[in-house]
């Protein structure tokens, strides 16, 4: 009886360890994208590598260079701060791409000050949507 326990106990624990995986890979591409964006910011935000700037965006614009845009723009749910009063405008272009080695997407941000019309900060993320989850 003591054994059957145990096995309960450590199949729970293999399945606990391995249900974010499954549920990552059971993810749309539009929600997986989403996903991944909403940690990696998350993550650059704890480690304070978002401008000071990131707090003053206004307005956002989302746009594709491929012909996949109606698709991509229309799932994938951006969920960034906006501040009414800020004088910043982010551009986020996303570039999904399919190969050999499986789906992803590009994601290249553009931090543009309004008055002068610079941009003030760049960065740009490749996200893998096939197998482990990550960002380069």
């Amino acid at each position: 009886m003591k054994w059957l326990f145990a096995l309960v106990l450590f199949l729970l624990s293999i399945t606990a360890f391995f249900w974010p995986q499954i549920e990552f890979s059971r993810m749309s591409p539009q929600k997986k994208v989403s996903y991944l964006l909403e940690q990696d910011l998350k993550s650059l935000e704890k480690k304070n590598l978002l401008p000071k700037a990131w707090s003053e965006i206004n307005s956002i614009e989302v746009y594709s260079g491929t012909k996949e845009k109606g698709e991509w723009l229309d799932q994938v749910d951006l969920r960034l701060p906006i501040n009414p009063s800020g004088n910043k405008h982010l551009e986020i272009q996303l570039l999904p791409w399919d190969n050999d080695e499986g789906k992803g997407v590009g994601i290249n941000f553009h931090l543009i000050d309004k008055e002068s019309k610079n941009t003030i900060w760049e960065f740009g993320r490749t996200f893998s949507l096939s197998g482990n989850k990550g960002a380069s």
